[in-house]
């Protein structure tokens, strides 16, 4: 059975940082994983404008 392409970069990821784990187990955890990151990544961008705009409205 030919997997979706995200599933396959899911694979690939999973691969990488959880190699001793099953398959499902595997593409599960990095889903978990990028999305954490993502959002860690959209909330720190978002907390970095709003202390850029709170500075830059004293000047």
């Amino acid at each position: 059975m030919e997997l979706p392409l995200i599933e396959k970069l899911f694979d690939w990821i999973g691969k990488i940082v959880f190699p001793r784990q099953q398959e499902w187990e595997r593409r599960r955890n990095a889903k978990i994983m990028t999305a954490a990151v993502t959002l860690g990544l959209a909330l720190g961008w978002a907390v970095a404008a709003v202390i850029r705009h709170l500075y830059g409205v004293h000047r």
